[in-house]
């Protein structure tokens, strides 16, 4: 899920509404930070907030609309009858109006994910900011400009670190994803097939900056902008 809002605080405090609510979420603070990172995860559902400085809401909304059909919340300090409906017949899925009840939130993010059921997974992951792309269908990889020739096993891993990216991957979602279970057994087996994809896909395998392991938790598939 994610949490569109200029203003770092109101993300910062529906994150964290949400998060208690036993749901993940991530926020962006711009139109076009949105669009970036609703094109990379493909989020199950977005609070969107209209007034916003650059791009508003409303472009945000339109532009979303030619990549993702996850549900799209509204959220404004403007809330005229006239603009509920035009939002509505406009294929928005609800709308709240600011200052917002938090229970309320939560209740009406849980009733638009029933009503509108589960997002179909996508059948492409592409990561223009790091020039990565992951066909599920033909099984191809390409990163930086050149094919690269992944194993079954290697390649379920990857997709693994992309339907997560860009937050890790546990190692319980790795074995689960890769070999249907979870055991000590398979998640010794991780570590050697980190290292095989390293091998094809790291320029420095010994120093990776695209599959990061992250200590206790799992790995991570690094897609943003490097510095």
């Amino acid at each position: 899920m994610m949490v569109v809002d200029d203003d770092p605080d109101t993300v910062t405090l529906l994150k964290t509404a949400l998060i208690k609510a036993g749901m993940d979420v991530v926020g962006a603070l711009s139109g076009p930070d949105a669009l970036a990172k609703a094109a990379d995860m493909q989020p199950d559902l977005i609070l969107l907030d209209v007034m916003m400085p650059d791009m508003d809401g409303w472009e945000t909304f339109s532009r979303m609309r030619e990549f993702t059909d996850a549900p799209i919340i509204i959220v404004t300090a403007r809330g005229t009858k006239q603009e509920i409906v035009g939002g509505l017949e406009n294929g928005v899925d609800d709308y709240l109006t600011k200052p917002l009840h938090l229970p309320e939130l939560a209740a009406r993010v849980r009733a638009v994910l029933r009503r509108t059921g589960p997002i179909e997974k996508a059948s492409v992951y592409l990561f223009p900011e790091r020039d990565l792309l992951i066909e599920l269908e033909t099984y191809q990889v390409d990163y930086q400009g050149r094919a690269i020739e992944l194993a079954p096993t290697e390649f379920a891993l990857m997709r693994c670190l992309a339907e997560h990216a860009p937050r890790p991957a546990t190692y319980e979602q790795i074995t689960k994803s890769v070999w249907n279970e979870d055991h000590s057994e398979e998640r010794n087996r991780i570590k050697y097939l980190i290292h095989a994809l390293r091998r094809k896909l790291e320029v420095e395998p010994d120093h990776p900056d695209l599959i990061i392991n992250r200590p206790g938790v799992g790995y991570q598939l690094r897609v943003g902008r490097m510095a």
